[in-house]
């Protein structure tokens, strides 16, 4: 690596380590909520049993959390290939 590019290399990580966990803190604390939320409301209309719920629950949450981390290192690596150039 040049030391031209470690600067840049530098703010660019800086800068999407703050999206990121920003982005990661609103996610999760939203989730958690509209979980919250959702659940009280099934288990209150439909009469579920709360441990079927919160296994098909747990499923969906870490199906959304993988693509959304896949999606995010693929966001970062393309804008941090584009950048360097």
């Amino acid at each position: 690596m040049s030391g031209t590019h470690a600067p840049s290399l530098l703010l660019c990580w800086s800068v999407s380590a703050f999206f990121i966990l920003l982005w990661w803190g609103i996610f999760l604390v939203m989730s958690y909520w509209l979980e919250i939320k959702v659940t009280r409301k099934i288990l209150a209309t439909y009469q579920i049993s709360q441990e079927n719920l919160k296994k098909s629950v747990f499923k969906s949450n870490l199906y959304s959390y993988t693509l959304l981390f896949t999606l995010h290192i693929t966001c970062i690596f393309y804008f941090w290939i584009r950048f360097l150039k």
